[in-house]
């Protein structure tokens, strides 16, 4: 669509350029394309236009044959007294200026960079102003030969390059608002473009960052979950070990009372009373710290 529209403005401009060039150039080159012509009728029904152009003004008679009356930038025109001053063709200069510009718009329209779209359409702008201008002038001009060749019986009229340049002006307004929708629209594609990526940019940053937060919750639950494994192994264990010491008590009272039962089986017909009885009596009295002497005083007393 885009390329389509820069393509209108391409050929309107085009367009525009070889028209400014045709009236720009004029005569003596061009005689046809002239701004404002006054036709004589004189003696024996000969016919003598005067064609009023951007650089010279040529006398041309009915037959063909032609000359230029005056020539160069701001020409005067005299025609049986009647004159027409430089000042009032001075600013025909502006046609091959206005030429120049159209043809640098022309140019920069080729180019699909932004910058230079909006140069071209600026530049384009530019020479629709100063054709304004310039046709705005060549109305003086026409009113002012018409003022004073109606004086000496002239029919003055205006000329094809009158025509021409107003077609310009519209052609040339035409193709600077062509080129610059093309630019405006080239430029809203292009941040379109950027937002897209910017866009892309944020939900590939913001999956990693889901990513990176799964990776954490999952390694979270690990740790939590061998947490409570830990814990549950070490509750395992502690409660082993409570039924371990709950169980040596058992056993050592369970050997106590067995060793005891064995010891007193075989003890009983062993022992004898009256050894054990002096045994009891000889630790009490160590137990009142008698001497080793009184203790076997005394032994060998209880002997018989």
């Amino acid at each position: 669509m885009s390329r389509r529209h820069l393509s209108l403005g391409v050929i309107l401009l085009g367009i525009c350029f070889l028209l400014s060039l045709l009236i720009s150039i004029s005569a003596p080159y061009v005689r046809v394309f002239d701004i404002v012509r006054t036709s004589f009728d004189q003696a024996g029904g000969v016919s003598v236009n005067i064609r009023n152009n951007t650089a010279a003004a040529i006398r041309e008679a009915q037959s063909g044959n032609w000359n230029c009356v005056e020539t160069g930038h701001a020409y005067r025109l005299d025609v049986g007294g009647q004159v027409v001053d430089k000042s009032w063709t001075r600013g025909l200069v502006i046609h091959p200026i206005a030429t120049a510009a159209i043809l640098v718009a022309l140019v920069l329209s080729f180019f699909t960079n932004l910058t230079l779209m909006l140069v071209a359409s600026l530049v384009a702008f530019l020479g629709a102003v100063l054709i304004l201008i310039v046709f705005a002038i060549d109305i003086a001009l026409y009113v002012r030969v018409k003022a004073r060749m109606k004086n000496v019986g002239g029919r003055t009229m205006a000329g094809p390059a009158f025509w021409m340049t107003l077609v310009l002006l519209l052609l040339v307004s035409v193709a600077g608002v062509v080129i610059w929708f093309v630019r405006r629209r080239a430029k809203a594609k292009e941040e379109d473009g950027d937002e897209d990526v910017k866009a892309k940019k944020e939900e590939k940053k913001r999956k990693k960052k889901e990513k990176k937060e799964k990776k954490k919750a999952e390694e979270k639950t690990k740790r939590a979950k061998a947490k409570k494994e830990k814990e549950e192994h070490a509750e395992e264990v502690r409660e082993e070990q409570r039924l371990k010491s709950k169980e040596r008590p058992l056993e050592a009272k369970d050997g106590e009372g067995e060793e005891g039962h064995l010891e007193g089986k075989e003890a009983a017909p062993v022992v004898d009373t009256e050894e054990r009885k002096k045994e009891t009596w000889y630790s009490r009295l160590r137990g009142n710290r008698g001497t080793e002497a009184e203790e076997k005083k005394e032994k060998e007393k209880d002997i018989p």
